[in-house]
């Protein structure tokens, strides 16, 4: 998720993120949206019985949590892990071993990992209040804890292991990485989810996201501080002025997070009603029409992009199919909409039971962390050779090898600061606390000794 192509410079941003912002590489792009992509146009839990059609969705497992897990949906995160193998790869070995044109491709198809895993994990908690309602208190304290690594302890990890040296550590820490954007995800939608229903969070959703467009274009902020704000929250241009370094913008990934929690709660009641099939079938049509709007506006904005010369950004460009930094509605729609068709295609591979051993490894893979990928790939300069396919499927070895091992040993319980256990107690102590207090009352009424 960090190493897609930098649309202003056209250069692989695991590469990006560690070059002055003013480099000097150049990249060729695909023929489609030319006008956004080459360089010259500049853009840049109590337990509740559940139907057997959710339970089937469980990963049993000895008292680990991944008994919690929706399996299948381990699955997408594993595939979707796959992109984000590719996309590094990308970044790291093709590029700088000079394969550029290659290069830019494969990274193109990788662009559908980060909406892919936004998506995902706002479905998988609105699946989890459709169908375990009286359990989503205690989900929220465990995102809150989860979010909360991810921002101090997370952020951090990554930096030090996407950093090639020690120089470069102040700059890459300064920058964000989509698990950011999810960290905040997690920890603010859960708690609307508990005060708003699906429609009006949908319009929330939209209302969030075309504001947040025209905060990109119409606020221009000069004080250092208004301009982090911007940067982190909004989100500033690839190619503007006040671009310094590669951020994943909250407040846009936000949007498209909270939408995904109302696509998974009606993906949650038709799994609860026992129509997995029809729910499989709702998620490909819904993303098919997504991919398909999407592909549209852009096709029909490219002229205005074309059409644009000088070196201002040209606001046109949110609506274009690679605008990832930050994301407009085009990327989002379009990568986000071919993303919830693979899900709907491994969902339906699964209820099929169809190739077991498959989708096993990538649970295995969509429960596991990509940092120890990204540490190899970083620290691997080997001379380019066009046996790559083969180098490329011997480090997704290395990863499935440890994704195996840190789901053996169920690595996810550490990835935690210790907030959930914390407010888990006291909420028990809370139930207690009111229990002894209900028997007292109950004890004194009238009739009852």
């Amino acid at each position: 998720m960090i190493s897609q192509i930098d649309q202003t410079t056209s250069t692989p941003l695991s590469v990006r993120q560690h070059l002055p912002l003013r480099g000097s590489f150049k990249l060729r792009w695909p023929t489609h949206s030319a006008g956004v992509a080459r360089p010259e146009h500049r853009i840049g839990r109590v337990e509740r019985t559940l139907s057997p059609a959710v339970s089937t969705l469980s990963l049993a497992s000895d008292a680990s949590e991944k008994q919690k897990r929706i399996g299948s949906i381990d699955a997408v995160r594993g595939t979707a892990m796959i992109f984000v193998c590719l996309a590094h790869f990308t970044g790291i070995y093709l590029w700088s071993a000079g394969a550029r044109g290659l290069a830019s491709y494969l990274g193109t198809v990788g662009m559908i990992a980060s909406p892919t895993f936004v998506a995902v994990s706002g479905m998988m908690v609105g699946f989890f209040a459709a169908t375990n309602p009286a359990a989503f208190r205690e989900l929220r304290f465990k995102l809150l804890d989860r979010g909360v690594f991810l921002l101090l302890v997370g952020h951090l990890l990554l930096a030090i292991t996407v950093t090639r040296s020690l120089a470069g550590f102040g700059a890459t820490y300064r920058s964000s990485f989509i698990t950011d954007a999810i960290a905040v995800s997690i920890m603010v939608a859960p708690w609307l989810m508990s005060e708003l229903k699906a429609a009006p969070r949908l319009a929330v959703a939209a209302s969030v996201l075309l504001l947040n467009c025209v905060a990109v274009v119409q606020w221009h902020p000069t004080a250092v501080a208004l301009v982090t704000v911007k940067r982190y929250l909004i989100g500033i241009p690839s190619g503007s002025a006040a671009e310094e370094f590669l951020v994943f913008p909250v407040i846009p990934w936000f949007a498209a997070y909270l939408a995904a929690t109302v696509l998974g709660q009606l993906v949650g009641r038709m799994y609860a009603g026992g129509d997995r099939k029809g729910a499989h079938q709702l998620l490909a049509r819904i993303g098919f029409v997504s991919f398909l709007l999407a592909g549209l506006l852009d096709w029909a904005t490219d002229a205005l992009r074309r059409a644009h010369v000088g070196p201002d950004w040209n606001p046109t460009f949110l609506f274009a199919l690679y605008q990832k930094f930050p994301p407009g509605p085009v990327y989002l729609g379009f990568f986000g909409g071919a993303g919830i068709m693979l899900l709907a295609a491994i969902l339906e591979i699964d209820r099929l039971g169809a190739l077991p051993r498959v989708m096993d490894k990538l649970r295995q893979v969509g429960r596991a962390q990509y940092a120890l990928y990204v540490a190899f790939m970083g620290r691997l300069h080997l001379p380019y050779t066009p046996l790559w396919p083969l180098l490329f499927l011997f480090s997704l070895v290395i990863l499935a090898r440890g994704a195996a091992t840190w789901d053996r040993y169920n690595g996810n319980r550490f990835l935690t600061v210790g907030l959930s256990f914390i407010l888990r107690g006291k909420l028990q102590r809370a139930r207690s606390g009111a229990g002894r207090n209900d028997g007292n009352l109950f004890a004194s009424e009238p009739g009852h000794s």
